[in-house]
């Protein structure tokens, strides 16, 4: 008898990687072998060099690495705990995904990970896209040296939202305890924004900022920044904005 997959199946159907039980079970637990080509398998934690990942759907029970990929990173809906993505040409696509921390290093391409969930979420010298719409972080979420598009519309984040270094369109249209920009060069979209505590806009330039229906629970903060339009619907945030 054979699994879906075509692997030797157990008594129940499944082999041992689509097996939901093999995992709660010691001795089947250490027949386990990472593989980078493995949807909605049960993995151990491990490391993929120089190949495309397909892990849609997996479930990896110990950190990932990924490095030095040329070609689609795909873990859209995977679960796990720490994921490390290095050197990737192509597209990150975590969309739906849920890890403990996620940290992205070098991406020619676009980072995908709309509708996710993790403690923290930090992507670095990303160059294309990054997209979080309605994911929720439940620490910080940290966007380095990047360019392109920024979009987080609707997101959840516990913690601050940093965005330094940032080249090309930003939209946070995020919830979250404070909100940070600097050094960042192009639009700024804070529509909607809600935070609990400052805003901070710093040595950033761009066509426009738009604050229309933000909240903030403390100031918003524009320092040593020039746009050319603001947009602002609320009486309230004019009493809190503080230009220097």
């Amino acid at each position: 008898m054979l699994c879906f997959c075509g692997r030797p199946a157990r008594s129940n159907g499944f082999c041992i990687y689509h097996d939901p039980q093999c995992v709660k079970d010691p001795e089947c637990r250490r027949l386990l072998v990472f593989t980078a080509d493995c949807e909605r398998c049960n993995l151990p934690g491990g490391e993929v060099s120089g190949v495309s990942p397909k892990l849609r759907g997996a479930r990896i029970h110990g950190p990932l690495f990924v490095e030095s990929v040329t070609g689609d990173v795909d873990l859209e809906g995977a679960r796990g705990l720490d994921l490390y993505i290095y050197n990737v040409r192509g597209n990150v696509k975590l969309r739906g995904a849920r890890f403990r921390h996620v940290y992205i290093d070098t991406v020619l391409g676009e980072v995908d990970f709309s509708g996710g969930l993790a403690e923290s979420f930090v992507a670095a010298s990303a160059e294309g896209a990054i997209r979080s719409r309605g994911a929720e972080v439940r620490g910080r979420l940290h966007v380095l040296s990047s360019s392109g598009v920024l979009d987080a519309e609707g997101a959840s984040v516990v913690g601050e939202v940093l965005v330094d270094k940032f080249r090309g369109e930003v939209s946070l249209g995020v919830r979250a305890y404070s909100l940070e920009l600097a050094r960042v060069s192009g639009a700024v979209n804070l529509a909607g924004a809600a935070a609990e505590g400052d805003i901070y806009i710093v040595e950033s330039t761009g066509d426009r900022l738009d604050l229309s229906g933000a909240e903030v629970g403390g100031r918003i903060f524009i320092l040593a920044s020039r746009f050319g339009g603001l947009r602002i619907d609320r009486p309230q945030i004019f009493k809190s904005l503080v230009v220097l």
